[in-house]
């Protein structure tokens, strides 16, 4: 069973939406943001991982695994797909447009 919120307010985060549930016997926070791409690549780039990283600390204070997807245009994807690398094993990213 899943549950979610959209414009959910978390103390000082605010993600555009939220869904908790179960996969595979596991708890799964996904967290989704969208991105209008109204900034510099090295601004957006910094603004996205910085609330992946907020997000995966969240997760982690409850012992959740994390599912961070980001909705946005081709390239700003392409802007901060490389901020992801080397994450680690209790989070996943999913990036579309």
């Amino acid at each position: 069973m899943w549950t979610g919120w959209s414009e959910v307010v978390l103390g000082r985060l605010r993600p555009d939406a939220l869904a908790w549930g179960t996969l595979s016997g596991r708890e799964v926070l996904f967290w989704l943001e969208v991105e209008s791409g109204k900034a510099s690549r090295q601004a957006l780039r910094g603004k996205i991982i910085r609330r992946f990283e907020q997000a995966l600390r969240y997760a982690r204070r409850f012992s959740l695994l994390l599912a961070f997807a980001l909705l946005a245009l081709p390239w700003v994807l392409r802007a901060v797909v490389g901020g992801f690398v080397g994450s680690s094993g209790d989070a996943v990213v999913v990036l579309a447009d």
